[in-house]
């Protein structure tokens, strides 16, 4: 790998991943507090207006900052006429979602969805504001100010929340506290980007930049209807309540998760677009890149099927134990989903647009039947639909990604398979010594007890294979680079 890309990725991945732990630190404790002064009703309501906000909001960005990233060179006109056109896009988008916001209160038999979804649509044109501001910053490979963004926003939403919470006890802690924490975050990315827009220039092409951006919102509109399809269903005809305790448990599971995949794909997704003429250092970054996902996405999912129980007493409360079980299936489903849906990486990174819409209608038409079969039998039903999905298709899915280019199937299984294996190991061994040694202990004790054995045995497993010895030596060099700065600069 070139050595500048290998210290930016470094660089960009721990400022990337600290932003990222950082806001899940924090929106573990807002979820800790507000499921102690909030009801399942009112996150059920929540849910239901953030499916809405959420699906029309991939339309707000129309696959433009995607563009903007993977572009080998980019006029600042060009840069300009992407800001005017995505602010246009959630002008309309916050408009259209607040005419319609009655007829969607409808569907879901709730009345006072309908404002709730009406306030959150003016995150489409808050957010517009900054879209540029932070694919500008990712070209440029600055995940500091990103990370700075990241967390201030986070604080933000959480103190309006409880603040909000606590006065009310009202749905409506969530939804200020979200327009808030989006409102600073937008603002602090437009003081820290260098990008100034100019006025909308007609003579600067952007054609393919807005038919790249195309397929890559075909592919997300597709991809989020099949993911939040469960929500719809769930909401629609089970109730608010059941959506209130499929979403906690759904949140308490995925965030860590997507927390920990946003930024890899943030850093790997702008290296791979430079790489992508290099078709050897190309698919070598990528494995790494898988790898290294792989061995810190997985073991934390195997751990929180293992400690689903205690987890949910601890973040939610004893209230909340419907939670549990579906949180052991999403537990399932999560030990593989960041790495199983990176292959998506490689399509979008060459350019491949119209192939990336394609595979999004594919998977969107078989993750969505598989929650309408899954629905019959409840909210549990759902979740291990969603979970038996996620397995079905993950290599049927990878390979057609890797179809033409450098990264090899095989190559991409070596790359996750030591850290399954290691995460299953360790999980049976935490549960089966639990059980024997240490059955009476409180939520905390045997947490930390699980904790403990599991990461002690998938530690030493994964110091046997060449991934953990490579990431161990890595941490090694980063670590004594700078401790020698700093003693240099005592």
């Amino acid at each position: 790998m070139n050595s500048d890309y290998k210290k930016q990725s470094i660089h960009g991945g721990i400022f990337a991943g600290v932003a990222q732990v950082g806001q899940t630190v924090l929106n573990l404790i807002g979820v800790a507090i507000l499921a102690r002064l909030l009801t399942p009703e009112d996150y059920g309501i929540v849910a239901m207006a953030t499916v809405v906000i959420g699906f029309a909001g991939l339309l707000r960005d129309f696959g433009l900052s995607f563009a903007s990233i993977q572009k080998a060179s980019l006029s600042i006109g060009q840069q300009s006429n992407l800001f005017w056109i995505n602010l246009a896009v959630g002008i309309a988008l916050s408009a259209l979602t607040t005419l319609t916001a009655t007829w969607t209160a409808g569907f879901f038999n709730h009345e006072n969805l309908a404002t709730a979804i009406r306030v959150l649509s003016i995150t489409f044109i808050v957010t517009s504001l900054g879209t540029q501001h932070k694919a500008d910053l990712t070209r440029k490979l600055d995940f500091r100010a990103q990370a700075c963004a990241t967390i201030l926003g986070a604080v933000i939403t959480i103190i309006v929340s409880v603040a909000i919470a606590y006065q009310s006890k009202s749905f409506w802690a969530i939804i200020y506290g979200k327009l808030a924490g989006e409102a600073v975050t937008t603002a602090y990315l437009i003081g820290a980007s260098g990008f100034k827009p100019g006025k909308y220039d007609s003579g600067e092409s952007i054609g393919e930049l807005l038919r790249f951006g195309l397929g890559i919102s075909l592919y997300n509109l597709f991809n989020y209807f099949s993911r939040n399809l469960d929500n719809i269903l769930i909401g629609r005809y089970i109730g608010s309540g059941a959506l209130g305790i499929y979403s906690r448990g759904y949140n308490l599971m995925m965030l860590p998760i997507y927390q920990i995949r946003t930024p890899i794909i943030a850093v790997i997704f702008p290296v791979l677009s430079r790489l992508r003429t290099e078709t050897q250092k190309f698919g070598n970054y990528y494995i790494k890149a898988s790898s290294v996902l792989a061995v810190i996405s997985m073991p934390i999912s195997a751990l929180m099927y293992a400690c689903s129980d205690e987890v949910v007493r601890i973040m939610l409360g004893p209230d909340w134990m419907e939670v549990a079980s579906v949180f052991r299936w999403l537990a399932i489903a999560g030990i593989i989903q960041p790495v199983t849906s990176l292959p998506t990486v490689v399509v979008s990174s060459m350019g491949l647009g119209r192939k990336y819409a394609s595979i999004g209608v594919v998977s969107s038409v078989l993750f969505s039947s598989a929650i309408v079969i899954g629905l019959k039998w409840g909210i549990n039903g759902v979740a291990c639909s969603y979970a038996i999905a996620n397995y079905l298709m993950a290599f049927p899915i990878a390979m057609w990604c890797f179809a033409g280019t450098e990264v090899k199937i095989s190559r991409f299984l070596g790359s996750f398979m030591p850290s399954l294996f290691a995460s299953v190991v360790a999980v049976a061994l935490s549960l089966s010594l639990k059980n024997a040694m240490a059955s009476d202990l409180n939520d905390w004790q045997s947490t930390i007890f699980k904790g403990a054995l599991f990461c002690a045995v998938y530690i030493l497993m994964q110091l046997q294979t060449s991934v953990g010895k490579w990431l161990y030596a890595e941490s090694l060099e980063y670590i004594k680079i700078h401790l020698g700065k700093a003693s240099k600069s005592n």
